[in-house]
């Protein structure tokens, strides 16, 4: 029954078009489902009270099965025997009962017996929480789910006897189908057009199927060439995942039926920890602890220091006197209360490139405004998914679905504040460079945080949520992966692999951005003792990404913009199509500190057609494939557009901040560089990188929890988007304060005596530089402290 609705409703779909025809008969064809359909039974079993019992399930098709279960008997009266024989076998693993075990059949009949029965309210609380037939199915939503809640809370008694063969509790199961064949072809249609008359008026009704019809293509719409389909079903827990799944395929062969064993739950199962588990768990504890310890003795201090605070004073003394000060200033490194207040510090100094601090929060903000809808949309079932294409459609939606520029902006910065503070280092130094700590530092600062959340991801978060969608999504997505392929990441070359073994998807462009970090040395002497020589291979070296890009696009006959897994495994993930935009920013970095002395002088007409060109060229790059992206699509780009578009639009867009930047910085920005330059932005810029390490598995976790479809419109989005923005923002904090902050008062504490390349010396005036105000008097040390610490993507 279920494979002749999934055809029907298919067909249905993929008939050409929404007009008057195949699909308009369907609609007037497609009977009432609801619960009052269980009434027809009902009517049958008044209206042939003249047939025998084998009679009547042979007309209704169920003798067979009657016969071969053993539990099935002539005691039970012909409604609750109808409806076990015609619901059982699509919400329970009846139909193989002849591999399933005695106990799972013995239960699933009494279930599907027993659902109007009287004394056994549990039977009807199970039925009452598998997902039934919806509204809105051609509006795309095909995955009743359920309730969750109820299918767990069930604790059946079969008659009162408290014996363990007739106890049981509810299972939730989610199983998946797919549809084998397809049916588009006319004659196919009118076929199953004339079945679906005959089903509807079958005697049993097809209300009583609680079994939903997946929707397989939209009518127009070919780009979806299948959807998720999954129904909720709850079932005794003495019946297994593989039961039910075999019992499934049984009942509706030609249809693939996926069902894992994550994806079955009863209530209060027991939690298995690993021993990754444990270990996770005993670091963070010795990590929160240290946080304990060291905010206490930092208050002890600092309330030691204020006039009258004598007991403060004797418990200093106490610690100065039994701890030793190194152990003292390991300690201090995880005080929430001083990397708190740095964090929080808004003071600048009026020569601080502030404006770097706006862009790279916003910048953040546009990358979880992308994956909202990326995560959101494909992660899982919407009610009214097919209606979804009106907002792709809308040419508001080009910036979301071009959002990928934003991590170009994080190439650019990266970039710049690179050569920015590589040249005043070197100046400082008299142009000695220690290569080694220039590699030490910059993975000591990264590695610590990155390898916290993956750990945490890979063990402990697959414990901390549930729901109908949890395990395919949260169990099977990041913590598999990362518990395989974390090395990868550690190791910074996650990017050259299948882009489906990415552990932390967004950390494709850290290892990105390191091996262009490790290469900047070819790029960043050059320009520091061969200026003008330095310029040329830079200037060459942006061209060569031009047309290596361009080469990539057009041999592997690219699309212009990254989507689909071949574009994003061949030319989005990898560092020769992506560090144009970081050479930009390299060579913006270099103009910075050359002219940080020299203001520029422009005049109106040049800064009115500097910002006038770049704001057209970015709203271009962002807004100019929207013919291309509609679906169906207004227009096909031709080669040349693909060639030009996606070997040139990253490397341009930062160009277009390199307007940004240098003209704020020079006092061109006007309000542009009033709002980029809000003090408000920079406790927010601090903890960007954490933002970015957790903030898709903080979105994920909100759909992968969720109890139900949702419906989606705009405000909803908006919503979702700025509690996704505030909670990701907020867990960021935890992790900067716990892992990154610390890490970065213990390498001072480690390389304390360990010479880089430049000669200790007092702090100096600060420069221009986007960093933290509290640390711009220590980047004498040769490493580019602020671009690692503040550098996210």
């Amino acid at each position: 029954m279920v494979a002749r609705w999934i055809v029907l409703l298919a067909v249905a779909l993929t008939s050409g078009s929404a007009e008057q025809g195949p699909r308009q008969q369907l609609l007037q064809r497609l009977p009432d489902l609801s619960w009052s359909r269980l009434s027809a039974l009902e009517r049958l079993v008044e209206t042939s009270g003249h047939l025998s019992t084998e009679e009547l399930l042979r007309r209704t098709g169920t003798l067979e099965l009657y016969q071969a279960l053993p539990e099935a008997d002539g005691q039970l009266d012909r409604l609750n025997l109808l409806i076990g024989l015609l619901i059982g076998p699509y919400i329970t693993p009846l139909a193989a009962f002849r591999e399933i075990s005695p106990l799972c059949r013995q239960h699933s009949w009494q279930y599907v017996t027993n659902i109007l029965g009287i004394n056994n309210t549990w039977a009807l609380m199970m039925f009452d929480s598998v997902g039934k037939l919806p509204d809105g199915i051609f509006a795309g939503n095909t995955n009743p789910v359920g309730i969750w809640d109820e299918c767990l809370n069930v604790e059946a008694v079969i008659d009162g006897i408290r014996e363990e063969d007739h106890m049981f509790k509810g299972k939730y199961c989610r199983p998946e189908f797919g549809l084998l064949t397809n049916a588009s072809e006319d004659g196919q249609v009118q076929h199953s057009l004339a079945e679906l008359h005959n089903w509807s008026s079958y005697p049993s009704g097809l209300g009583i199927e609680p079994i939903l019809p997946p929707l397989i293509h939209v009518s127009g719409h070919t780009v979806l060439s299948q959807l998720i389909v999954s129904v909720g079903l709850c079932i005794p827990s003495s019946c297994s995942a593989d039961e039910l799944r075999l019992g499934l395929e049984k009942r509706m062969p030609g249809v693939a039926v996926t069902l894992p064993d994550g994806n079955c739950h009863v209530l209060d199962q027991e939690t298995t920890f690993t021993g990754g588990d444990i270990a996770v768990m005993t670091i963070l504890c010795v990590v929160g602890l240290l946080m304990i310890v060291g905010t206490f003795i930092d208050v002890v201090k600092e309330s030691a220091a204020e006039d009258g605070a004598t007991v403060s004073v004797v418990v200093d003394s106490k610690f100065r006197a039994r701890m030793p000060s190194t152990l003292q200033k390991v300690f201090l490194a995880f005080s929430v209360w001083t990397n708190g207040r740095k964090l929080l510090d808004t003071s600048s100094s009026s020569d601080t490139l502030g404006c770097l601090h706006g862009i790279r929060f916003l910048s953040m903000t546009w990358v979880i405004l992308g994956h909202q809808y990326v995560f959101g949309l494909g992660t899982v079932p919407w009610a009214n998914v097919f209606y979804i294409f009106d907002v792709f459609n809308s040419l508001a939606f080009a910036a979301v679905d071009n959002a990928t520029v934003s991590v170009d902006s994080f190439f650019f910065l990266s970039g710049l504040l690179v050569a920015y503070i590589f040249m005043r280092n070197m100046e400082r130094s008299k142009g000695k460079f220690n290569i080694i700590m220039y590699y030490v530092h910059r993975y000591i600062r990264l590695t610590p945080v990155l390898a916290m959340v993956i750990a945490f991801v890979s063990t402990l978060y697959r414990h901390i949520g549930n729901g109908p969608f949890w395990s395919n999504i949260a169990e099977n997505g990041s913590p598999e992966v990362c518990s395989e392929y974390w090395w990868r990441n550690l190791l910074y070359v996650n990017n050259l692999f299948d882009p489906q073994e990415l552990c932390l998807g967004q950390t494709w462009y850290l290892a990105n951005d390191m091996q262009m970090f490790i290469a900047s040395p070819i790029v960043l002497l050059p320009l520091f003792f061969y200026p003008i020589l330095g310029q040329i291979w830079l200037m060459f070296l942006i061209a060569l990404n031009v047309f290596v890009t361009g080469y990539v696009t057009a041999y592997n006959d690219l699309g212009p913009q990254d989507n689909g897994n071949n574009a994003t495994k061949l030319r989005y993930f990898m560092p020769y199509c992506r560090y144009g935009a970081y050479l930009v920013g390299v060579y913006t970095g270099y103009f910075l500190h050359v002219r940080r002395r020299r203001p520029l002088k422009l005049s109106l007409p040049a800064v009115l057609a500097g910002w006038t060109v770049s704001a057209l060229t970015a709203c271009c790059i962002v807004y100019g494939m929207y013919e291309y992206t509609t679906v169906p699509a207004l227009a096909v780009p031709s080669r040349s557009v693909a060639i030009i578009y996606g070997s040139m639009n990253r490397p341009v867009w930062a160009m277009c901040l390199a307007w940004v930047v240098i003209a704020c910085v020079h006092g061109y920005g006007g309000f542009i560089n009033t709002l980029l330059s809000w003090k408000f932005w920079i406790p927010l810029s601090r903890v960007t990188y954490c933002c970015y390490l957790v903030s898709i598995d903080t979105q994920v976790f909100f759909y992968a929890t969720l109890k139900s479809v949702l419906y989606f419109d705009q405000t909803n989005a908006v919503y979702q988007f700025l509690a996704t923005l505030c909670i990701a923002v907020a867990v960021a904090t935890v992790f900067s304060l716990a892992f990154e902050s610390p890490m970065l008062a213990l390498e001072k504490i480690i390389f304390a005596n360990v010479g880089t390349g430049a000669p200790k010396k007092k702090p100096v005036e600060p420069e221009p530089v986007a960093s933290k105000p509290e640390l711009q008097t220590e980047l004498a040390d040769g490493s580019p402290q602020e671009e690692v610490e503040n550098n996210s993507s």
